[in-house]
């Protein structure tokens, strides 16, 4: 007998036999755990969930509408100031 004749199908088997085991090995079980992640690692705090039915004060500082009109009426004037500075002259091609 020169030679045998390997089924396929006990190859694919053999291969899949090794490629199992392969997947047991763990390559991270060899390196030491890194002393500040382990310190800096806690549980979690319990909280209680907050209660949807009281409303926060208003907050305080906020501008008045008098003070947003006239905030505004700034900005149209700086705004149309700077559209006739950025203005092209009238004799120009």
């Amino acid at each position: 007998m020169v030679g045998r004749v390997r089924h396929p199908v006990g190859i694919a088997l053999s291969g899949l036999g090794l490629l199992t085991l392969a997947a047991c090995a763990d390559p991270a079980a060899d390196i030491p755990a890194d002393p500040l992640f382990e310190e800096t690692a806690r549980p979690a705090e319990r909280q209680d969930y907050p209660n949807l039915s009281t409303v926060p004060p208003r907050p305080e500082g906020l501008p008045t509408p008098e003070d947003r009109a006239r905030i505004r009426e700034a900005l149209e004037r700086d705004r149309a100031l700077l559209r006739e500075q950025a203005a092209p002259p009238p004799d120009a091609p």
